[in-house]
C-alpha cells in the first residue's frame, strides 16, 4: 500500500474498531439489562406471596395420610419417586408398623437398592432432601454380583398421628 492509503486506512479504521466496540458493549448492556428485569419481576413476584404461616410449613413437612395404610402408602411412593430418577434398582421396599410419639406417628420403612456407586450416592441425596422428610436411619452396603453395589437402608418419616 502506499503511504497516502495507508494513512487513510488507518484514519478510517480505527474509527469504525471503536464503534464495533461500543456497539459490542451496548449489545451486552442491553443483555444484561434485561436479565436485571426479569430478576427484578421474579424477586416482586416471590415478595408479593403471602408467607406460609408456620403451621403450614410444620404440615408440608409430614407424611400425609388418615390411616396408617394410606400414610404407609404415601411414604412408599415418596421414596420410590425420589429414587427412580438415580437408576438404581428397587429390588424390595417393605413398610414396617408406625410408632405412635405424642400427636405424630414415626414410619418405618426398609429398602434395598442396587446400582453403581454414582447411582446410590444420586439416591441416598434425594432422599435426604425428600419432602416431607424422609430419614436415612442406617445404611449398609455391601458389594453385589457383576461389581454392583447393594444397598439395604432403614428410612423413617413423620406423618400426623394416623388410626390403624
Amino acid at each position: 500500500m502506499t503511504a497516502p492509503w495507508r494513512d487513510l486506512a488507518v484514519v478510517v479504521l480505527a474509527p469504525l474498531a471503536v464503534l464495533g466496540l461500543a456497539a459490542g458493549m451496548w449489545v451486552q448492556a442491553e443483555t444484561v439489562s434485561v436479565q436485571a428485569e426479569m430478576a427484578g419481576a421474579r424477586l416482586a413476584h416471590a415478595l408479593s406471596r403471602p408467607a406460609p404461616s408456620p403451621e403450614a410449613q410444620a404440615m408440608a413437612l409430614l407424611l400425609p395420610g388418615e390411616s396408617e395404610g394410606m400414610a404407609a402408602s404415601a411414604f412408599q411412593a415418596l421414596v420410590l419417586a425420589q429414587v427412580q430418577p438415580s437408576g438404581a434398582v428397587v429390588a424390595e421396599v417393605a413398610a414396617l408398623a408406625p410408632e405412635v410419639e405424642g400427636p405424630l406417628s414415626r414410619l418405618h420403612l426398609t429398602l434395598r437398592l442396587e446400582g453403581s456407586e454414582p447411582q446410590l450416592a444420586a439416591a441416598l441425596m434425594a432422599l435426604e432432601g425428600a419432602v416431607p422428610l424422609v430419614m436415612v436411619d442406617r445404611a449398609d452396603v455391601q458389594m453385589g454380583a457383576g461389581g454392583q453395589l447393594a444397598a439395604s437402608l432403614a428410612l423413617s418419616a413423620w406423618a400426623g398421628q394416623v388410626g390403624p
